[in-house]
């Protein structure tokens, strides 16, 4: 179903890659189909919904929302979210002393002393996101995984310690 909504997008952005009777065929399936795509918005007109979670919802959180788990999106899914999401500028003192070549920034690591605190970060993330799902659907034994997240936070912390860095 949604190959067809996609191979019918395809078709039409790039006709010139497709047959007259590959377009037809593709036509055909997607007009069996399109119902599944279409609802009605609150303006009372026929829409094609632009995201897989419309129309029920219109963003990712209205997801969480639907199923009362706000918390879990604050606390597990936002954190995540921002790190996945995040352009290379978000990670710019790696970056801060690019230079300029051929007038383009190569955007090369000019220094790996922050590599340590983004490990660590994202250890911490990871580590709280899988708490939070495991309370949810457990994978793994509570008391291992929190042994294994403690070990991991103190090894990051001894560390920074012994190398004169603040935690």
């Amino acid at each position: 179903m949604l190959g067809t909504g996609l191979n019918c997008i395809s078709a039409k952005r790039q006709p010139e890659n497709f047959s007259a009777d590959s377009i037809a065929e593709i036509q055909k399936h997607f007009e069996v189909e399109k119902s599944h795509f279409e609802f009605i918005n609150s303006k009372g007109k026929p829409d094609f919904a632009k995201h897989w979670y419309q129309p029920e919802v219109h963003s990712i959180f209205d997801l969480f929302k639907e199923v009362d788990l706000e918390k879990f999106y604050d606390e597990a899914y936002r954190p995540l979210s921002g790190t996945e999401h995040s352009d290379v500028m978000a990670y710019f003192a790696m970056f801060a002393n690019a230079e300029k070549k051929d007038g383009e920034t190569k955007l090369e690591i000019q220094s790996d002393s922050f590599v340590r605190d983004y490990l660590r970060d994202a250890f911490e993330y990871f580590a709280d996101i899988f708490d939070v799902c495991n309370k949810t659907m457990v994978l793994a034994d509570d008391k291992e995984l929190q042994e294994i997240v403690a070990a991991g936070i103190t090894f990051y912390k001894t560390d920074m310690q012994s190398k004169d860095v603040p935690s």
